[in-house]
């Protein structure tokens, strides 16, 4: 399969989205008004696809016990934990972020258990005390981040904003802070790193890297299990979701030129209020996009099953009372 770019899907179906004015005299403009509508289209999937349709299995960093997905993913349907010898440990049972607030939700240190954190984690670790934040790229000139709030050395919250210029070099804010800020940042044309920098030492930490097209970075994080040293890194399972292309060279997803013309004709029709029509195209689109994942991933499937040691109703005091002592054929019991 081809994968096809933003320039080239603009390029090949720029009648579909605007059928007044041919590509070749389009101005700036009408091409960004162009990408708008394809967002909203792949926004639009995403929103339809079933999680099969866009599972994908990366490796994730390890930072103070969790694990941050990366901005194009969403949900951990599952985890395992990898040596720094690339050794696969077992795999972890995943919880809802109520677990540990159960009356039978109790952790212990060698517990093979994830759950989640937040949803709203703007960068994919958090600095130690005591940093002040620095932002490298090579933005439009006069581009800044915007930093809201966070708490100072002092762990009093600040109610204020200050700047941050993005450029190449050693530029960081004077502010130092305990807990990270909210962070407000412009639409780039290249993607920013943003570092913690160490208000003693002036060593700095790559804490995030922003896409050109973010502007209030949020990231779902969870928490996992301390395996020391040696385990550094996890192998996860999630789902694509989506993300705004603002870059020619954006990888679309789908990369389909005929589910992305469905996708165009199905919003003209949305925006006229003609439901049928635009539920026809809608669902021609999630045809291609369903028969593309079965040719790629065949027809065979194993499913997975996940027991916990002693699953049965051993444990459970309503059926298993101390005071029965049964005989005969069940003395196993």
């Amino acid at each position: 399969m081809n994968l096809l770019t933003l320039l080239e899907v603009r390029k090949e179906l720029f009648s579909a989205g605007n059928d007044t004015v041919v590509y070749a005299d389009a101005t700036a403009a009408e091409k960004g008004r162009f990408d708008g509508r394809l967002n909203r289209v792949l926004q639009a999937f995403f929103e339809r696809m079933t999680p099969a349709r866009a599972y994908r299995r990366i490796d994730v960093p390890i930072y103070d016990h969790t694990i941050t997905l990366p901005r194009q993913c969403e949900g951990l349907l599952g985890a395992v934990p990898l040596t720094d010898a690339g050794c696969r440990c077992s795999p972890l049972f995943i919880y809802s972020r109520f677990h540990e607030f159960a009356e039978s939700g109790s952790f212990t240190c060698n517990a093979r258990i994830a759950q989640p954190l937040t949803e709203n984690a703007q960068t994919f670790r958090d600095p130690a005390a005591g940093f002040m934040l620095r932002a490298k790229g090579t933005a439009d000139e006069g581009a800044a981040y915007t930093l809201i709030g966070g708490t100072g050395t002092d762990d009093k919250e600040f109610f204020d904003s200050v700047e941050l210029q993005i450029d190449n070099g050693t530029t960081t804010t004077s502010r130092v802070w305990n807990t990270l800020p909210r962070i407000l940042k412009p639409e780039t044309d290249t993607g920013v790193e943003l570092y913690s920098v160490d208000s003693t030492t002036e060593a700095e930490t790559l804490i995030a890297t922003h896409a050109p097209g973010e502007t209030s970075p949020a990231y779902q994080r969870f928490s996992v299990p301390n395996w020391g040293d040696t385990v550094n890194t996890a192998r996860v399972l999630t789902r694509l979701c989506y993300v705004k292309l603002t870059a020619d060279t954006d990888i679309v997803y789908p990369s389909s030129f005929r589910a992305l013309q469905y996708g165009l004709q199905a919003l003209k029709y949305d925006e006229v209020n003609d439901t049928a029509n635009a539920e026809a195209k809608w669902q021609a689109a999630m045809d291609i996009i369903d028969k593309g994942k079965q040719q790629s991933e065949g027809d065979a499937e194993i499913p997975v099953w996940r027991s916990m040691p002693g699953f049965g109703c051993e444990g459970v005091p309503n059926l298993t009372p101390s005071w029965f002592a049964p005989t005969g054929p069940y003395t196993s019991w």
